[in-house]
């Protein structure tokens, strides 16, 4: 079976935003009154997606859909400081393709492309918080295969039988300041069972090329891991690993296991979906709401902000982008943003009052943050990426500014 690009979804966008204006225009003309001059200065920029109200005091968060040049769906997985890290598979051609957005996604260098000639079932970047622009730059697995694909700048590329079960690689630090070691979860050398699999890391002692078990020792007192479950993240400036899986954290220094911290909760059902690291501590979604992990001894501290979030089933639960962090806030699908410093809240996605056309283009995208947003604490200025269902474009989404 091969992928193909589906519709734009542009269009679509553009049709109901168009027939909604015409109606607001057919009222104003018809219905008469002193209302027609006072309303009738919407102006629609050519730049699809952004609206400049003159006849109005409301305001809106400028966005634009871009278009992935792939022809199969990709979805986003990663973002670093540079942009985001999208993957899709064509069965076709048995070909993975792991696609880097540049920044805003604005120019005809926007896109930065690699392809694995193999169905890559988990990859990583490998410089999350330190990345240059066109860099693209990460570990990836699949069923035969271990390795770093690398462009534009960082280490060399390198493949390597996968002889120990890898499943799961784990993002890195920041190149020049801890130097990386990357983590994986395997199930190690030989026959296992397949449902129970521990963490290795690499441990800089290398006698061949060929294998990677020549490249990982299994960390002291690891923890069973079943069925590749959690979220791997690794601290952006010293050597530890963190596993949220769905009721503890698990903290991994070099070569061995620190500690577990459980999350009380009274839904059994719910998983971190998400960590982020900001200002040198963990960030995790939860059960709907946003927590702060204090690694201080004193374990998981209250949640700091609720997350609008809607799990109707195993696949939306997958999904991991439910909050952003940038600037101090926490950015939350609602249009929400939160002040870390003292609580003060704000929305980032509209102010005032909005025209029509404005109302139409904030609900389309409160749809569209509510399948995932996506954004980096470490990069150069506010940006929120989302995508529309059809998984062939982009969303690039740019936050109010906040009142000072």
């Amino acid at each position: 079976m091969s992928y193909n690009m589906l519709p734009h979804r542009g269009f679509h966008k553009e049709f109901v935003r168009i027939a909604i204006f015409l109606s607001f225009l057919f009222c104003v003309f018809s219905c008469g009154g002193s209302n027609n001059e006072e309303n009738s200065g919407v102006i629609i920029d050519n730049d699809p997606g952004v609206i400049v109200d003159s006849g109005s005091n409301g305001k809106l968060a400028e966005f634009r859909e871009v278009p992935i040049p792939v022809n199969v769906p990709v979805m986003i997985e990663y973002v670093t400081n540079s942009g985001i890290y999208l993957k899709g598979t064509s069965e076709s051609s048995e070909k993975t393709f792991i696609i880097k957005g540049v920044g805003q996604l604005s120019g005809s260098d926007s896109w930065v492309q690699a392809v694995i000639d193999d169905f890559v079932y988990d990859f990583a970047p490998s410089n999350v918080y330190g990345e240059r622009e066109r860099e693209i730059n990460f570990y990836w697995v699949s069923s035969d295969k271990w390795g770093r694909y690398s462009a534009n700048g960082g280490s060399p590329s390198f493949e390597v039988e996968n002889d120990m079960h890898i499943s799961r690689v784990a993002a890195g630090g920041i190149e020049g300041i801890a130097t990386p070691r990357p983590w994986v979860i395997a199930g190690g050398i030989g026959n296992y069972n397949r449902g129970i699999q521990y963490v290795y890391q690499d441990d800089g002692e290398y006698t061949s090329s060929q294998v990677a078990s020549d490249y990982f020792s299994k960390a002291a007192d690891t923890q069973v891991y079943r069925n590749s479950d959690g979220i791997l993240i690794s601290d952006p400036k010293s050597p530890t690993l963190y596993i949220g899986t769905c009721n503890k954290i698990d903290i991994y220094e070099p070569d061995r296991f620190v500690s577990s911290h459980s999350i009380q909760t009274k839904d059994d059902l719910s998983c971190i979906r998400q960590m982020i690291f900001y200002e040198g501590k963990v960030w995790f979604s939860h059960g709907g709401k946003v927590y702060l992990y204090h690694n201080v001894g004193i374990g998981i501290s209250e949640e700091v902000a609720q997350v609008d979030v809607l799990f109707s089933s195993p696949v939306h639960n997958a999904l991991p982008g439910r909050f952003c962090i940038y600037g101090g806030e926490i950015f939350l699908p609602d249009g929400t943003a939160k002040r870390i410093s003292d609580g003060r809240v704000r929305n980032w996605i509209r102010s005032g009052e909005l025209t029509p056309m404005q109302t139409v283009d904030e609900a389309m995208i409160k749809g569209w943050l509510g399948s995932g947003m996506y954004c980096s604490p470490d990069a150069s200025g506010p940006i929120i990426y989302t995508q529309p269902n059809n998984l062939s474009s982009v969303i690039v989404v740019f936050p109010l500014a906040p009142d000072l």
